[in-house]
């Protein structure tokens, strides 16, 4: 949890380097885009990023959440690849007579106050 909130310090200050990141095709990891989109335009939505960022700060500095913090990508494929679970077709969802597997959908709280295996997902858009 500790290197977590390091390394999201290192990127708020703009500390990690940026040379041949294009070239490696690495995204950026620096906030410099977001702080310029608010400089430039007044962005809610980044003025709002930033707010967001800096109350985890203030969550961290106050407690520091303790537990394991696990990474998934998962992608699928476009086309049809043998032995390879593809993108669903448009209206394969509606016509899906497979039934949904248990959950719950907790509105509020904290993903560390809940239950072994729980799952967080973010729907924030990407502007």
């Amino acid at each position: 949890m500790e290197l977590i909130g390091a390394l999201l310090t290192c990127s708020f200050f703009c500390l990690f380097p940026t040379s041949n990141r294009d070239a490696k095709h690495l995204p950026m990891i620096n906030f410099d885009h977001l702080f310029s989109c608010l400089y430039e335009t007044n962005d809610e939505k980044m003025e709002n990023k930033i707010k967001c960022i800096i109350h985890y700060f203030e969550r961290i500095c106050s407690h520091m959440p303790m537990g394991l913090v696990s990474f998934e990508r998962k992608v699928l494929p476009l086309e049809d690849v043998a032995l390879c679970v593809t993108y669903p077709k448009a209206d394969s969802w509606s016509k899906s007579a497979t039934p949904l597997c248990h959950f719950e959908v907790h509105r509020s709280g904290l993903i560390e106050d809940q239950s072994k295996e729980a799952l967080e997902v973010d729907f924030a858009n990407r502007g």
